[in-house]
Order: C-alpha cells, then structure tokens, then sequence
C-alpha cells in the first residue's frame, strides 16, 4: 500500500482559498448538504488546494494536465473507487461553481471522467437456506400456500 506522505487535512483547518470557502458555503446554504458530505468535501478541497500551493500553482493556471497529475497523485494514495469518485465529483463541482461565480473563465475539469464503479454480486441463498425457507409457510393454511409458491 502506498505510504501517505501527508496527514489528512482536518477539515477544522483554514483552508486559506477565498473560492474554496465560497464554495462550501454555497454547498451548505444553497443546496443544504449533509455534515458528512461538507466534510468529506472540505477534506478533498484541501488535499487539492494543498497539492497546488506544493507546485506553486494558482487555481487560475489549472489545466486538464494538471488535474490529470492530481489524479495520478490521489490514485497512489491507494483510495478506493468509491473515494477517487467523490474527490473528482467535488472537483468538477467546484470548478463548476467558479466559472458560474465568474471567478474562472475556463472549467479545467469538464472531461474529468469518474473511474468505472464495479457493484458486488449479489449474495444469493444455499441450498440449505432455500430449503428451510420453504419449509416455513403452513401449507394446511391458504397464506401458507401463498407464500410458499413465492
């Protein structure tokens, strides 16, 4: 497992970007997100702001190329698809909301695609299982019957 070189950013701290704080604003009053999704966003925003400010980058100066090193950079983090999904749904939302906001005049995240999520088979029922299952209903009694034949 890739070693994290940098702690996780709390989302307590200052974040020091007036469009990432505007932003998370917006979220909270306009479209009333939950606790838990502000934070995990604020979190992202952070590692993103941080990654940047590590390059002496400004927000206005990100390209499709350097969010693709974002993304090559999260990736080593060893998140899961599920966590990599969030992250670059919160950047193409921010940077959404900063060309809206006509702070930006270009969306670098606009191609941005999500990784392809793989959805877990279904468990399915033994043999055993099945068997007890179907020995439950009454079949004496006309629900019973019912059932069973579900």
């Amino acid at each position: 497992m890739p070693q994290n070189t940098h702690p996780k950013p709390s989302p307590d701290e200052h974040t020091a970007h007036p469009v990432m704080d505007r932003y998370l604003e917006h979220l909270l009053i306009q479209r009333g997100l939950a606790e838990n999704t502000l934070t995990a966003y604020t979190t992202d925003l952070i590692s993103f702001i941080r990654f940047l400010t590590e390059r002496s980058c400004d927000l206005e100066d990100v390209t499709e190329e350097i969010l693709f090193l974002y993304v090559v950079f999260i990736r080593r983090k060893g998140l899961s698809g599920r966590s990599l999904s969030r992250h670059l749904s919160t950047l193409r939302g921010f940077f959404i909301f900063a060309r809206e906001e006509k702070i930006l005049n270009h969306d670098p995240a606009q191609f941005l695609e999500s990784p392809k999520l793989t959805r877990p088979l279904p468990t399915v029922l033994t043999q055993k299982e099945m068997t007890a299952l179907l020995a439950v209903p009454d079949m004496a009694d006309k629900l019973g019957v019912r059932d069973r034949t579900m």
